[in-house]
């Protein structure tokens, strides 16, 4: 019988468990978080045009949102949760201007003057 006070292997932080079909549940250690930069910084970089960044901006619910989705399918690069977990929370017109603003500053700004988020 375990000790009252120690607490469940689950709930301690950093702690991933690993399923292995016929073996019993593992213990594994979870991954380490790559920084990652924002959506609109990662598109500028990458050189993707305009007119597929626009569309996410002009289109109503919820085409707009399958527009995103297809956009980070083309990026194809890990998501920090920490900043689109809110950015799909509060996501609305303000949301979406926000990103385009981003966009727009990081892909116009200079080159020696590159916008880091």
């Amino acid at each position: 019988m375990r000790h009252p006070d120690r607490r469940h292997p689950a709930t301690t932080p950093g702690t991933a468990y690993s399923v292995v079909p016929g073996r019993d549940v593992q213990r594994a250690p979870a991954p380490a978080r790559a920084p990652t930069a924002s959506i609109p910084l990662q598109c500028a970089r990458r050189e993707i045009s305009e007119t597929r960044f626009l569309p996410i901006v002009q289109r109503d619910a919820p085409h707009d949102l399958l527009k995103l989705r297809s956009l980070l399918v083309q990026l194809r690069t890990p998501l920090d949760w920490t900043e689109f977990g809110p950015l799909l929370w509060n996501w609305g017109n303000r949301a979406k201007r926000d990103l385009m603003e981003t966009y727009y500053l990081t892909l116009y700004a200079p080159k020696g003057k590159q916008r880091t988020l």
